[in-house]
């Protein structure tokens, strides 16, 4: 078996490598990259099983039911925001406020998901909206978003960008 010499830089960190050849912000973004795929990921997973999950009291209009289910889901990590909405768009729960039941969601991202016919992701800066439709015996009578952020690469894909 062949050792490489010590100044030969398959033997350096990977950090020492990467600045070297100019790369370090590449990693960076690599990094930041890997944290919206795998937010991306979380999102759509959260927001399909909260609409499946709400579903049933939506439909049989059990506030205390979807209030639980939201709590539920607003206390997932990077989660900032939760919502159900009925048809029209109105707020049936927003999770952790009752100032807004009832109210039209009216933020820049809420036409794109009030006209969701399937999960519908968006992005503003390092804020992901995921919508979803939410039905019952295949007819639609409201939906779900999750508002995620971005906090950082996991611990995985920290340990991959490490020196």
């Amino acid at each position: 078996m062949t050792t490489l010499p010590p100044q030969s830089p398959c033997c350096s960190s990977r950090r020492t490598f990467l600045t070297d050849f100019g790369l370090g912000f590449t990693g960076l973004a690599l990094g930041e990259t890997l944290a919206k795929d795998g937010l991306m990921q979380r999102g759509q997973q959260l927001a399909t099983q909260f609409a499946s999950n709400v579903a049933q009291p939506l439909a049989e209009g059990n506030e205390q039911d979807i209030g639980l289910i939201s709590r539920v889901a607003l206390n997932q990590p990077d989660v900032r925001y939760v919502m159900v909405f009925d048809r029209q768009g109105r707020i049936v729960n927003a999770g952790d406020s009752s100032s807004t039941v009832g109210q039209p969601m009216v933020d820049p991202l809420a036409d794109t998901a009030l006209l969701a016919n399937a999960l519908k992701a968006q992005w503003t800066d390092d804020l992901l909206d995921v919508a979803m439709p939410v039905r019952v015996g295949g007819e639609r009578i409201g939906g779900v978003r999750v508002g995620l952020v971005v906090s950082g690469p996991s611990a995985t894909q920290a340990n991959l960008l490490a020196p």
